[in-house]
Protein backbone atom coordinates (compact mmCIF):
# COMPACT_ATOMS: atom_id res chain seq x y z
CA UNK A 1 0.00 0.00 0.00
CA UNK A 2 1.57 3.07 -1.13
CA UNK A 3 1.70 6.63 1.19
CA UNK A 4 -0.92 8.03 -1.18
CA UNK A 5 -3.27 5.22 0.07
CA UNK A 6 -1.94 5.49 4.03
CA UNK A 7 -2.54 9.03 4.15
CA UNK A 8 -6.21 8.92 2.66
CA UNK A 9 -7.12 6.31 6.06
CA UNK A 10 -5.77 8.06 8.04
CA UNK A 11 -7.66 11.48 7.01
CA UNK A 12 -10.75 9.80 7.08
CA UNK A 13 -10.47 7.64 10.44
CA UNK A 14 -10.17 4.03 8.37
CA UNK A 15 -6.92 2.78 10.18
CA UNK A 16 -6.13 0.31 12.46
CA UNK A 17 -3.76 -0.18 15.01
CA UNK A 18 -2.66 -2.64 17.77
CA UNK A 19 0.18 -3.99 20.32
CA UNK A 20 0.87 -7.95 19.31
CA UNK A 21 2.95 -8.85 22.44
CA UNK A 22 5.32 -12.16 20.89
CA UNK A 23 5.75 -14.26 23.98
CA UNK A 24 7.74 -17.69 24.06
CA UNK A 25 10.62 -20.03 25.61
CA UNK A 26 14.35 -18.88 24.59
CA UNK A 27 15.12 -20.04 21.33
CA UNK A 28 11.22 -19.98 20.40
CA UNK A 29 12.13 -17.54 17.05
CA UNK A 30 10.61 -14.20 18.16
CA UNK A 31 13.55 -12.09 17.41
CA UNK A 32 13.86 -13.83 14.24
CA UNK A 33 10.69 -13.64 13.57
CA UNK A 34 9.84 -9.57 14.33
CA UNK A 35 12.63 -8.98 11.88
CA UNK A 36 10.77 -10.64 9.48
CA UNK A 37 7.88 -8.91 9.67
CA UNK A 38 8.92 -5.30 9.71
CA UNK A 39 11.16 -6.32 7.00
CA UNK A 40 14.55 -5.20 8.17
CA UNK A 41 16.52 -5.88 11.65
CA UNK A 42 15.50 -4.79 14.80
CA UNK A 43 15.93 -6.94 17.09
CA UNK A 44 19.23 -9.29 17.65
CA UNK A 45 19.67 -13.39 17.08
CA UNK A 46 21.48 -16.04 17.99
CA UNK A 47 22.03 -19.82 18.47
CA UNK A 48 22.55 -18.72 22.46
CA UNK A 49 19.94 -18.44 24.32
CA UNK A 50 18.11 -15.83 26.59
CA UNK A 51 19.63 -13.55 23.63
CA UNK A 52 17.10 -11.04 24.10
CA UNK A 53 17.42 -8.89 27.29
CA UNK A 54 14.73 -6.13 26.93
CA UNK A 55 11.09 -5.46 25.12
CA UNK A 56 11.47 -4.17 21.65
CA UNK A 57 8.53 -2.73 19.21
CA UNK A 58 8.93 -3.19 16.01
CA UNK A 59 6.40 -1.12 13.70
CA UNK A 60 4.85 -2.44 10.43
CA UNK A 61 2.60 -1.06 8.13
CA UNK A 62 0.09 -3.12 6.35
CA UNK A 63 -2.85 -1.88 4.09
CA UNK A 64 -4.88 0.35 6.63
CA UNK A 65 -3.29 -1.49 9.62
CA UNK A 66 -0.21 -0.51 11.91
CA UNK A 67 1.28 -3.36 14.01
CA UNK A 68 3.07 -2.78 17.00
CA UNK A 69 4.89 -5.64 17.56
CA UNK A 70 6.54 -6.37 21.02
CA UNK A 71 9.43 -9.01 20.95
CA UNK A 72 10.45 -10.06 24.60
CA UNK A 73 12.81 -12.01 26.11
CA UNK A 74 12.19 -15.53 26.83
CA UNK A 75 10.21 -16.74 29.12
CA UNK A 76 12.06 -19.35 31.75
CA UNK A 77 12.87 -20.24 35.34
CA UNK A 78 14.49 -17.06 36.21
CA UNK A 79 17.67 -17.06 39.26
CA UNK A 80 19.62 -14.27 39.24
CA UNK A 81 18.44 -10.61 39.46
CA UNK A 82 19.01 -9.56 35.68
CA UNK A 83 17.28 -12.95 34.40
CA UNK A 84 13.72 -12.24 36.78
CA UNK A 85 13.66 -8.63 35.21
CA UNK A 86 14.03 -9.85 31.80
CA UNK A 87 11.09 -12.41 32.21
CA UNK A 88 8.98 -9.80 34.60
CA UNK A 89 9.08 -7.52 31.31
CA UNK A 90 7.68 -10.58 28.98
CA UNK A 91 4.53 -10.86 31.61
CA UNK A 92 3.99 -6.99 31.39
CA UNK A 93 4.37 -6.89 27.66
CA UNK A 94 1.26 -9.31 27.49
CA UNK A 95 -0.58 -6.78 30.11
CA UNK A 96 0.03 -4.17 27.89
CA UNK A 97 -1.05 -5.60 24.64
CA UNK A 98 -4.57 -5.51 22.47
CA UNK A 99 -3.53 -9.41 21.19
CA UNK A 100 -0.73 -11.97 22.73
CA UNK A 101 1.05 -14.64 20.47
CA UNK A 102 2.64 -17.47 22.09
CA UNK A 103 5.43 -18.58 19.73
CA UNK A 104 6.82 -22.00 20.06
CA UNK A 105 9.34 -24.28 18.37
CA UNK A 106 7.62 -26.88 16.99
CA UNK A 107 10.70 -29.37 16.65
CA UNK A 108 10.44 -29.72 20.48
CA UNK A 109 8.10 -31.25 23.37
CA UNK A 110 4.95 -29.53 23.53
CA UNK A 111 5.65 -30.10 27.91
CA UNK A 112 8.55 -27.95 27.71
CA UNK A 113 5.90 -25.15 27.02
CA UNK A 114 3.93 -26.19 30.64
CA UNK A 115 5.44 -23.47 31.98
CA UNK A 116 4.22 -20.75 30.38
CA UNK A 117 0.74 -22.30 29.09
CA UNK A 118 -0.16 -23.23 32.79
CA UNK A 119 0.63 -19.31 33.96
CA UNK A 120 -1.66 -18.31 31.13
CA UNK A 121 -4.39 -20.62 32.20
CA UNK A 122 -3.90 -19.39 36.03
CA UNK A 123 -4.57 -16.00 34.72
CA UNK A 124 -7.88 -16.91 32.45
CA UNK A 125 -5.90 -15.84 29.62
CA UNK A 126 -8.04 -17.10 26.27
CA UNK A 127 -8.04 -15.72 22.57
CA UNK A 128 -4.43 -16.18 22.46
CA UNK A 129 -2.59 -16.98 19.12
CA UNK A 130 -0.23 -19.47 19.22
CA UNK A 131 2.26 -19.46 16.68
CA UNK A 132 4.37 -22.83 15.36
CA UNK A 133 7.08 -21.97 14.37
CA UNK A 134 10.28 -23.19 12.58
CA UNK A 135 7.70 -25.80 10.47
CA UNK A 136 10.35 -26.45 8.08
CA UNK A 137 12.47 -28.04 11.34
CA UNK A 138 9.31 -30.35 11.90
CA UNK A 139 7.73 -33.60 10.25
CA UNK A 140 4.74 -32.53 8.17
CA UNK A 141 3.09 -35.27 9.09
CA UNK A 142 2.95 -34.42 12.74
CA UNK A 143 1.91 -30.79 12.44
CA UNK A 144 -1.87 -31.74 12.57
CA UNK A 145 -1.69 -33.53 15.36
CA UNK A 146 0.48 -30.80 17.36
CA UNK A 147 -1.87 -28.12 16.78
CA UNK A 148 -4.87 -30.16 17.63
CA UNK A 149 -2.92 -30.79 21.31
CA UNK A 150 -2.79 -27.13 21.35
CA UNK A 151 -6.64 -26.31 20.55
CA UNK A 152 -7.64 -29.04 23.33
CA UNK A 153 -5.67 -26.65 25.94
CA UNK A 154 -8.42 -24.09 25.28
CA UNK A 155 -6.68 -20.88 25.73
CA UNK A 156 -5.81 -20.67 22.29
CA UNK A 157 -8.23 -19.06 19.57
CA UNK A 158 -6.37 -19.51 16.41
CA UNK A 159 -3.27 -21.39 15.28
CA UNK A 160 -0.57 -19.87 12.82
CA UNK A 161 2.03 -22.21 11.21
CA UNK A 162 4.74 -20.43 10.29
CA UNK A 163 8.78 -20.44 9.48
CA UNK A 164 9.94 -17.10 10.57
CA UNK A 165 13.93 -17.95 9.09
CA UNK A 166 12.42 -18.50 5.74
CA UNK A 167 9.54 -16.05 5.95
CA UNK A 168 6.53 -18.70 5.25
CA UNK A 169 2.98 -17.59 7.03
CA UNK A 170 4.10 -13.79 7.35
CA UNK A 171 1.33 -12.43 5.27
CA UNK A 172 -1.30 -15.03 7.09
CA UNK A 173 0.07 -13.83 10.61
CA UNK A 174 -0.82 -10.21 9.46
CA UNK A 175 -4.12 -11.12 7.68
CA UNK A 176 -5.44 -12.92 11.39
CA UNK A 177 -4.28 -9.49 12.99
CA UNK A 178 -6.12 -7.21 10.56
CA UNK A 179 -9.05 -9.49 11.03
CA UNK A 180 -9.07 -9.37 14.59
CA UNK A 181 -8.08 -5.64 15.64
CA UNK A 182 -10.26 -2.52 15.53
CA UNK A 183 -10.52 0.76 14.04
CA UNK A 184 -7.67 2.55 15.76
CA UNK A 185 -6.04 5.82 14.91
CA UNK A 186 -2.29 5.15 13.96
CA UNK A 187 0.32 5.29 17.12
CA UNK A 188 3.32 5.96 14.86
CA UNK A 189 4.86 7.99 12.04
CA UNK A 190 4.35 6.00 8.97
CA UNK A 191 8.26 5.77 8.04
CA UNK A 192 8.91 4.06 11.91
CA UNK A 193 10.09 0.88 12.66
CA UNK A 194 10.90 0.79 15.82
CA UNK A 195 10.71 2.78 18.99
CA UNK A 196 14.10 1.27 20.48
CA UNK A 197 16.58 4.31 20.47
CA UNK A 198 19.26 4.51 17.98
CA UNK A 199 22.08 4.34 20.92
CA UNK A 200 20.75 1.17 22.16
CA UNK A 201 20.22 -0.28 18.85
CA UNK A 202 23.96 0.17 17.87
CA UNK A 203 24.45 -1.65 21.39
CA UNK A 204 22.63 -4.44 20.71
CA UNK A 205 23.92 -4.79 17.25
CA UNK A 206 27.62 -5.32 18.35
CA UNK A 207 26.12 -7.53 21.34
CA UNK A 208 24.84 -10.04 18.46
CA UNK A 209 28.28 -10.12 16.84
CA UNK A 210 29.80 -10.77 20.06
CA UNK A 211 27.62 -13.83 20.49
CA UNK A 212 28.39 -14.40 16.64
CA UNK A 213 31.60 -14.48 17.20
CA UNK A 214 32.36 -15.80 20.83
CA UNK A 215 29.33 -18.07 21.37
CA UNK A 216 31.41 -21.12 22.55
CA UNK A 217 34.14 -18.75 24.32
CA UNK A 218 32.52 -16.60 26.27
CA UNK A 219 29.31 -16.32 28.92
CA UNK A 220 26.10 -14.67 28.00
CA UNK A 221 27.31 -12.10 30.85
CA UNK A 222 28.45 -9.98 28.37
CA UNK A 223 27.24 -6.52 27.54
CA UNK A 224 27.84 -3.42 25.06
CA UNK A 225 27.39 0.58 26.43
CA UNK A 226 26.82 3.64 23.80
CA UNK A 227 29.14 5.76 24.99
CA UNK A 228 28.58 8.31 22.25
CA UNK A 229 26.41 8.54 19.37
CA UNK A 230 27.04 11.50 17.03
CA UNK A 231 25.10 11.96 13.67
CA UNK A 232 25.74 14.06 10.54
CA UNK A 233 23.91 14.40 7.51
CA UNK A 234 26.85 11.90 5.64
CA UNK A 235 27.32 9.84 8.38
CA UNK A 236 27.55 8.04 12.14
CA UNK A 237 30.62 8.28 14.68
CA UNK A 238 30.12 5.85 17.58
CA UNK A 239 32.00 4.77 20.59
CA UNK A 240 31.56 2.18 22.62
CA UNK A 241 32.16 -0.10 25.69
CA UNK A 242 32.11 -3.78 25.39
CA UNK A 243 32.07 -4.96 29.15
CA UNK A 244 32.62 -7.95 30.61
CA UNK A 245 32.88 -9.32 34.00
CA UNK A 246 36.78 -11.21 34.38
CA UNK A 247 40.41 -9.94 32.54
CA UNK A 248 40.58 -13.18 30.82
CA UNK A 249 37.32 -12.36 28.95
CA UNK A 250 38.59 -9.31 27.88
CA UNK A 251 41.72 -11.18 26.23
CA UNK A 252 39.22 -13.35 24.61
CA UNK A 253 37.04 -10.72 22.76
CA UNK A 254 40.39 -8.73 22.07
CA UNK A 255 41.81 -11.64 20.57
CA UNK A 256 45.64 -12.10 19.31
CA UNK A 257 46.92 -8.85 17.86
CA UNK A 258 43.95 -7.30 18.33
CA UNK A 259 41.96 -10.31 15.40
CA UNK A 260 38.62 -11.01 17.24
CA UNK A 261 37.49 -7.36 18.09
CA UNK A 262 38.63 -6.27 14.74
CA UNK A 263 36.56 -8.68 13.30
CA UNK A 264 33.29 -7.91 15.70
CA UNK A 265 34.14 -4.45 14.72
CA UNK A 266 33.50 -4.64 10.93
CA UNK A 267 30.65 -7.30 10.96
CA UNK A 268 28.78 -4.81 13.52
CA UNK A 269 29.69 -1.92 11.31
CA UNK A 270 28.34 -3.57 8.22
CA UNK A 271 25.18 -3.97 9.70
CA UNK A 272 24.56 -0.63 11.04
CA UNK A 273 25.40 1.32 7.83
CA UNK A 274 22.54 -0.91 6.40
CA UNK A 275 20.15 0.11 9.09
CA UNK A 276 20.98 3.21 9.55
CA UNK A 277 21.37 3.83 5.51
CA UNK A 278 24.52 5.67 6.28
CA UNK A 279 27.99 5.43 6.33
CA UNK A 280 29.17 4.07 9.88
CA UNK A 281 32.05 4.84 12.00
CA UNK A 282 32.60 2.02 14.90
CA UNK A 283 35.26 2.13 17.88
CA UNK A 284 35.06 -0.08 20.38
CA UNK A 285 36.81 -0.29 24.03
CA UNK A 286 36.62 -3.36 25.56
CA UNK A 287 36.27 -2.74 30.01
CA UNK A 288 36.20 -4.82 33.00
CA UNK A 289 33.21 -4.04 35.15
CA UNK A 290 32.68 -7.34 37.43
CA UNK A 291 29.14 -6.35 38.88
CA UNK A 292 27.51 -5.07 36.03
CA UNK A 293 24.59 -6.62 36.76
CA UNK A 294 23.89 -4.94 40.06
CA UNK A 295 24.15 -1.61 38.32
CA UNK A 296 20.14 -0.56 37.84
CA UNK A 297 21.65 1.99 35.63
CA UNK A 298 21.85 -0.55 32.49
CA UNK A 299 18.38 -2.13 33.74
CA UNK A 300 16.41 1.58 33.32
CA UNK A 301 18.37 1.98 29.90
CA UNK A 302 17.19 -1.43 28.52
CA UNK A 303 13.63 -0.73 29.89
CA UNK A 304 13.62 -3.14 33.04
CA UNK A 305 12.98 -3.06 36.42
Amino acid sequence: MDNQENKHDRENNLTKFAYIALVGAPNAGKSTLINQLIGTKIAITSHKIQTSRTRVIGIAQYHECQFAFIDTPGIFHPKKILEKAMVKAAWQAIGESDVTALLVDSSIPPSEQDHIIKKMKKHHMHDVVLILNKIDLCEKEKLPKLAQYYYDIGIFSDIMMISGLKGKGIADFKNLLRQRIGNAPWHYDNDDITDMPDRLLAAEITREKILQYLHQELPYEAMVETISFKESDKDIHIHQNIVATRQNHKSIIIGKNGQKLKTIGQAARQDLTKIFDKKTHLFLHVRIRKDWQNHHDYYREWGLN
